[in-house]
């Protein structure tokens, strides 16, 4: 069976306690144990601004704009740890259901307009709320998908592959 390597997101959410999130790369990698990456200044942003949104449950907008500047509005913070490790939603595992349903908006700038990242969001998170990395290797199962032609016209099966 294939590893995969995954990253746990636990820490004290400021609202409700701990979080724990798992968050899958979907990349084969060799079983070993890995150290927390620590969050170094330079990946932070100057200045941030974080508020829950007005805004209803719909469209959101996130974007890493010229100056150095990163906008987020109506987005949860399922959101952004999605933004900040660039997985899928489907990689993204557990956690309490408000990081998925209260939504906030975010204006961050950097200093002397260097251009923001994905790690200075990484690190809005770590500050705002308390959120550390964390990473485990998992077996998940693979399945595949054929065309069978068992009749006049083929048709679409799924099978889970043993290993």
């Amino acid at each position: 069976m294939p590893i995969h390597r995954t990253l746990v997101l636990a820490g004290r959410c400021l609202r409700l306690g701990c979080a724990l999130l798992i968050l899958t790369s979907l990349v084969d990698v060799p079983l070993q144990a890995q150290s927390p990456q620590p969050v170094t200044p330079a990946a932070a942003f100057d200045v941030a601004s974080v508020k829950p949104s007005a805004s209803r449950p719909g469209p959101n907008r996130v974007a890493f704009q010229p100056g150095g500047r990163f906008t987020a509005t109506n987005v949860t913070v399922r959101e952004l740890a999605r933004i900040a490790h660039g997985i899928q939603e489907a990689q993204l595992l557990g956690g309490p259901p408000w990081l998925a349903s209260d939504r906030f908006d975010v204006d961050a700038r950097t200093a002397g307009g260097a251009s923001a990242s994905p790690a200075m969001v990484r690190a809005l998170l770590v500050e705002r709320f308390r959120l550390v990395l964390h990473q485990e290797t998992r077996d998940l199962p693979r399945y595949q998908l054929l065309m069978v032609q068992d009749g006049p016209t083929p048709r679409p099966t799924v099978t889970r592959l043993a290993g």
